[in-house]
Parts: C-alpha cells; structure tokens; sequence
C-alpha cells in the first residue's frame, strides 16, 4: 500500500503544472540523469521502501559507482573503485595516475604523473609530479578541482561520462 501510494504522488507531482520552486524544495536524482525538484509546500509526506543498503541515522545513502571511463576537459580518463577506494588512469603518455577514497559523491585524493608544471619537494608513489585533486559527482558528470602538490586545489577538472 505504501508504494501505490509513493508512486501515485510522484505521478501526481511529476503531471501536475509547473510552477515557482519555493525556497524549500526537494530534488530527485534519477539513474538516467533527469531530476525533478518539488516545492516542499506541496509535499504532504514522503516514504520511500527499498531493498537497498540504508545507510543510519542521517538518512537514506546509496552507494555511488565511479568506476569505467570518463570524459574529461583534461582527457579521459579511467576510474576503478573498490568499496571507498578510487584509482584511476590518464594521459598514457605520462602515466596520469589518480588514487582517491570516495565518502558520499566526493572523491578525495591526488593526481601523479611522471612530468608536470611544479616539481613537488617529495615523491609520491616514486614520483615528484603530483597534486591534490577533489571531484563531486552528480549521477553521469563530475566537478573537480585540482592543484600542485600540497597546495589545495584551484583548478578545474570536470567530467562526462
């Protein structure tokens, strides 16, 4: 009874007009990309019934997968992730390495490649060329930001999938 009832408010909302977002609102994020957001002046009640792994007491949490091949503004890249723990490859030329932990959608870690802009004053993974870098990921795209080593990063890296 309670998913008839879920659906039937979505189907409801989702054909209903479209008016102002109020300055409450929930949004949904859908697998394929699309989202709806709704004025939280017309939401009676929200449940929602999964067989999926919940996350406790913040709320509801589903783990994301970053893994497969991205398109970049840097060149593609190559991301595998296991649980947390994200590596990733690019520029084969200068053996572009990315490793990374995930905590919700944002990946935290650094970029090594064996020449770059800045010589760093220690070597990461063997090699003095590498940076920070932080990407927040939104179901198929990505904004990031990278920099030179230990400094916080100020330049962008966005991605596609």
């Amino acid at each position: 009874m309670r998913k008839i009832f879920w659906i039937g408010m979505i189907l409801m909302l989702w054909a209903a007009p479209s008016a102002a977002v109020a300055e409450n609102a929930i949004t949904i994020y859908f697998k394929d990309g699309r989202h709806m957001t709704i004025p939280s002046r017309d939401i009676t009640r929200i449940e929602f019934q999964s067989s999926d792994q919940a996350a406790g007491p913040s709320g509801y949490s589903r783990e994301i997968s970053v893994s497969g091949p991205w398109k970049t503004d840097n060149g593609n890249i190559q991301l595998w992730q296991t649980g947390n723990q994200v590596s990733g490859s690019y520029l084969p030329q200068e053996h572009g390495e990315i490793i990374g932990t995930l905590s919700g959608n944002t990946m935290s870690g650094f970029w090594i490649e064996d020449m770059s802009g800045t010589k760093c004053p220690y070597a990461k993974n063997g090699r003095y060329y590498w940076g920070k870098l932080r990407f927040v990921f939104d179901g198929s795209r990505f904004s990031g930001q990278w920099g030179y080593c230990d400094a916080e990063p100020n330049q962008s890296w966005n991605g596609k999938r």
